[in-house]
Order: C-alpha cells, then structure tokens, then sequence
C-alpha cells in the first residue's frame, strides 16, 4: 500500500513542478476503524426500517436474523460495553440512524430511528459514547513515518476526542523531523 501510495505522490509533485504550481499533500490518519462486521446478501438483514430493534452481540461473525431480531456484527465489540443507552448509533456515514436502548452483557440493543440498507464494512459513528479505542492506532503510526520520511506537507487525525490525543502526534512528529520543524496537523 505505501508503494501505491508513493506512486501517487511522485506523480503529484511531478505535475506540480511541471506546471509550475505549488501543491500541499495532506495525509490523512484513520484511527480506529469501527465498522460492521459481515452482512451477506441473503441474511435477512440488509434493509432495517424505522422502529425495527437491532442487536450488536458479543462474538458474532456474521450478521443473522434470529427470532425475527437482526443480529449485527461489529470490528469493534467494545462498543456494546462502550455505548449507553439513549446514545445514537449511525451507520453508513449517518445515512442509517439508531439509539440505543438497552444494554446486557455481551449484548446491545438498538433502535432504528431512520433506516435503509446495510453492507458489510459499512462505517459506525458513535457521537454520544465515550469510546476507548486508541485515538491513533499501530497503523496510524507506521504512516506517520512514512509521512515524515516522504515530506507530506500537513497531517491529519481523525477521531480525535482530547488535546492529548494531538499533543502525542506532535511530539512523536518533533522526534521523527530531526533538523527540520515538523509537520503541521
């Protein structure tokens, strides 16, 4: 993937010299990737509807639907700890909207409040939930050295929820630019 990604950059700088236009290259680090999990085409569940209750359950690997309930999976499980109820949970970039309702151990019920159709790998954004998960991740940080070590010209971080989160970007960025100032976030 870096290699694609170096393809790329050559290809940009190369454009901007040869037409004599500055261009700034921006990296973007991902942070946690919370997603759904698999949802095969003929499990039951790819369409949710308003009103209809949804379970994210602890060790499930594909979605399902059991008692007339869809059972989701998720990449990230501590969110059925995580999440509250009365917290929303959106789908797709929001296009699919839920609250939570009810927590059990191992298990988290949601309440579609706008629905619409489910895919696997779809994004899950949890606005209202104090999530855990590391704000950069080993990946994240495996590109920044990349980014350091190709010059991009600003970075930034996704999910970030408190000051210190950036704080440590910059100073893992201080120590990785020896010699020149580091790489605006």
């Amino acid at each position: 993937e870096f290699s694609e990604h170096g393809k790329r950059l050559a290809t940009v700088r190369q454009v901007a010299e040869a037409v004599d236009c500055p261009v700034a290259v921006f990296g973007d680090l991902c942070g946690p990737k919370i997603r759904l999990g698999k949802v095969p085409a003929d499990c039951g569940c790819t369409d949710l509807a308003s009103g209809q209750d949804v379970v994210f359950r602890r060790g499930v690997a594909k979605a399902a639907v059991e008692a007339g309930l869809a059972v989701l999976p998720t990449t990230y499980e501590p969110m059925i700890a995580e999440v509250r109820p009365g917290q929303r949970v959106l789908i797709n970039d929001g296009a699919i909207r839920m609250l939570a309702v009810e927590q059990n151990p191992g298990e988290l019920r949601c309440r579609v409040t706008s629905g619409g159709p489910v895919s696997s790998g779809k994004g899950i954004n949890l606005p209202d939930s104090d999530i855990r998960a590391p704000a950069i991740t080993e990946r994240d940080w495996e590109c920044v050295e990349w980014a350091v070590a190709n010059d991009l010209d600003f970075l930034a971080l996704s999910f970030v929820r408190r000051a210190a989160e950036v704080q440590e970007l910059r100073a893992r960025l201080v120590s990785l630019c020896k010699g020149s100032g580091p790489i605006p976030i």
